[in-house]
């Protein structure tokens, strides 16, 4: 069952297809991150972004739409799989995955996926108030291995 909502929630997709039929108190846009026009400024409470970052031409144009569109004390949640951060340990891995881009096998296989950006400064460079944020290891298949290095916080406006 359905509460009814005493609110408007916005959601904003970056694929425009996944915009389908929605119950009445739920306003959809669709667009690409890069430009969310559509979007007035500091008018959203929350932003969340899941895998997103890798895959995208330009990250730092689209934190720069995030921080346009966030009212003041907004937060921004995110998760991402980034690059290899312990080359001590995990040397070989970033290695593999460097080779992996430069080869072009894994972001022509997984639509346009750089497995290793270090987003974790772009988010520290946008201007957010804060940022906090955690590297971690994400469970995942052996194939999948060179996406474990994973990011997860919350930065805010």
């Amino acid at each position: 069952r359905i509460l009814e909502a005493r609110f408007v929630c916005f959601w904003c997709f970056v694929e425009p297809e996944a915009v389908q039929e929605t119950p009445s108190k739920v306003q959809l846009f669709g667009f690409t991150a890069e430009n969310m026009e559509q979007i007035a400024d500091n008018s959203i409470d929350v932003v969340v972004v899941t895998l997103m970052l890798c895959s995208v031409p330009d990250i730092d144009t689209i934190l720069r739409e995030i921080l346009r569109v966030l009212a003041s004390g907004g937060k921004y949640y995110f998760i991402e799989h980034i690059a290899e951060f312990d080359l001590q340990k995990h040397g070989l891995r970033r290695k593999l995955q460097d080779v992996g881009h430069w080869l072009g096998f894994w972001s022509f296989l997984f639509d346009g996926c750089h497995m290793n950006r270090d987003i974790l400064t772009n988010i520290e460079r946008a201007g957010f108030s804060s940022v906090d944020a955690q590297k971690f290891y994400n469970k995942t298949w052996f194939i999948f291995s060179l996406t474990s290095p994973s990011l997860k916080g919350i930065a805010t406006k």
